[in-house]
């Protein structure tokens, strides 16, 4: 959540969600449509735990594959 704050690239978000409590407040006014962004919140969640996962398993030396023909993927990346 907080990355997707930072993504947005907004003083206007970045100050009002400084100091607030997480994840309630994020979703109370994302999902309300506060900021009109939640379907691009969806997609960057995604992709940030895929990032994270493939970033893992790198760090491990385990090989692995992304199939970016996959239609379920073609969403998020």
């Amino acid at each position: 959540m907080g990355a997707f704050i930072k993504a947005q690239n907004d003083r206007r978000i970045d100050s009002f969600f400084r100091g607030a409590e997480m994840p309630a407040m994020f979703r109370a006014v994302f999902e309300s449509g506060e900021f009109e962004r939640v379907a691009e919140y969806r997609r960057s969640e995604i992709r940030y735990l895929l990032d994270g996962i493939e970033a893992w398993l790198d760090e491990m030396g385990m090989p692995h594959w992304c199939d970016h023909e996959d239609d379920r993927l073609k969403e998020v990346m």
